[in-house]
């Protein structure tokens, strides 16, 4: 039998001891095949694992594992928004499985098995309430994501035609350039900060670089946050910080793609000893629920990937709450390439609505290596926006492919609707320049009355490719 169980303690050999802290409050179980295991109390075998690619690319769009659980068979999806599921005694929820391995670029996860699954006792918090603050300043899914090993795609680059799969890890979270605030998840010591880093950190996640702050936290977990368009000045390596103290501001820099938003990655040692990225979804959710409880939440995501003339179902499930009624698929059909965004919105028997947007990249069918079109918008403030006070909208085009490439600002409009009967335009570069300061378009729009409003944007490449986002809006007295 192949299994490993690893129970985290603060002590990190040839490192700098952090303060003592408590185990973890969950176990690791790295498994092959036929793989049995007692945790919690309760015994777990891994049946088998089952892993869809689409036809375009051949990148996993969906993994599944099937469980015994103490006799009751389950089966799970992995990563990709899914949260842990209560199964009898147990908690189990599995981050990632051998198949992403597999033509991928990299290798984050450091899984040498078949599946990496995680267990706590039936009723447990993730984490301890408290141990994770919201890292960023806004609602939650204000704009666009990329979580739990899904290809990354907002700029663009889910295509036909790349080599090797970039399945992104870590927390991708979307926001507004050079507004929307990035704060400390937990306390922490600077290890690493804008390209320098502490010598006696040699753990082989820490990858310094001039728009990164790398934070070791009290269970020896290193974070990583990246694409900062400014840093905090007052941080410097060494220091000390604070839960929820200010890290900077959002933005682009560095290997971003060209989009907008914070890498925040947590890595620990697992159980063959090597240093991965920690699957964090389900601990960023109950950190978000803590800081700005929301009664009902869910998810249309990860995105879809087709050609045009093929139909495609959308659903979405819940993350936290219960809808009336249950959310019912759709199914969709495109018949031009571009970037697309399909509405879901359910309410519960108490009347809270939840939205969240289904994002399709859809390709040419002929010819899927042709250009097509993405998109990102966002806005800020999200958390506190008010009636008669200015919203400051980003918005940025994706041309995938396209020959020539604009050279230029102000070569895509982005069109806006911002759902009270006001439209107005923003030109953004096309992402010609990924890093470019002003590669974003920006209009500003005041409410005059408070209200929740769908704002869309919708943008078209030189051929005809179409380009649409919708945003989600909710505006206070």
């Amino acid at each position: 039998m192949r299994a490993a169980l690893y129970l985290l303690a603060a002590t990190l050999a040839a490192q700098t001891t952090p303060t003592p802290a408590a185990r973890l409050p969950f176990e690791v179980h790295d498994l092959t095949i036929g793989d049995t295991v007692t945790t919690q109390g309760a015994q777990l075998k891994l049946l088998g694992v089952e892993e869809t690619r689409d036809p375009i690319a051949r990148a996993i769009r969906r993994a599944q594992v099937t469980l015994s659980i103490d006799s009751q068979t389950v089966t799970l999806d992995c990563g990709n928004y899914n949260l842990p599921r209560t199964v009898g005694r147990l908690q189990v929820d599995c981050s990632v499985t051998g198949g992403y391995r597999k033509n991928e670029r990299a290798d984050p996860w450091k899984l040498e098995t078949y599946a990496r699954l995680r267990t706590w006792p039936a009723g447990a918090p993730w984490l301890p309430p408290g141990a994770w603050k919201y890292p960023v300043g806004q609602r939650w899914f204000a704009t666009a994501t990329q979580i739990g090993n899904e290809p990354t795609y907002i700029d663009g680059g889910d295509v036909a035609t790349r080599k090797q799969i970039y399945y992104h890890t870590g927390l991708d979270i979307g926001g507004a350039e050079g507004f929307t605030p990035v704060v400390a998840a937990t306390d922490g010591l600077i290890v690493s900060l804008a390209g320098k880093k502490l010598p006696d950190h040699t753990a082989p996640v820490i990858s310094p670089r001039y728009d990164v702050i790398y934070l070791l936290d009290s269970r020896g977990w290193y974070y990583r946050y990246s694409h900062f368009h400014s840093l905090n000045p007052a941080l410097k390596l060494g220091d000390r910080v604070i839960q929820g103290q200010r890290l900077g501001l959002l933005g682009k820099e560095g290997g971003s793609g060209g989009w907008t938003h914070l890498h925040f990655e947590p890595h620990m040692q697992f159980p063959n000893g090597k240093w991965g990225s920690l699957d964090g979804f389900a601990f960023l959710l109950q950190a978000y629920q803590l800081d700005f409880p929301t009664p009902l939440i869910i998810a249309a995501r990860p995105h879809k990937f087709v050609k045009t003339g093929e139909p495609v179902t959308l659903t979405a499930h819940v993350l936290s709450g219960a809808p009336a009624a249950p959310i019912a698929p759709v199914t969709r059909m495109y018949t031009k390439p571009g970037t697309y965004s399909e509405l879901f919105e359910v309410r519960d028997a108490q009347g809270n609505l939840a939205r969240d947007s289904a994002i399709v990249s859809v390709l040419n069918a002929a010819t899927p290596e042709a250009p097509y079109i993405s998109l990102h918008a966002a806005y800020y403030p999200s958390l506190d926006a008010r009636a008669g006070r200015p919203i400051t909208f980003q918005a940025r085009s994706f041309l995938m492919n396209y020959r020539p490439m604009p050279t230029a600002p102000a070569q895509i409009t982005e069109r806006w609707d911002f759902g009270d009967g006001s439209t107005g335009v923003s030109h953004s570069d096309g992402n010609a320049s990924k890093l470019a300061p002003h590669g974003y378009g920006r209009i500003e729009h005041t409410y005059t009355k408070p209200g929740r409003y769908l704002v869309k944007v919708e943008s078209t490449a030189p051929d005809g490719a179409e380009a649409r986002m919708v945003l989600d809006v909710i505006v206070g007295k």
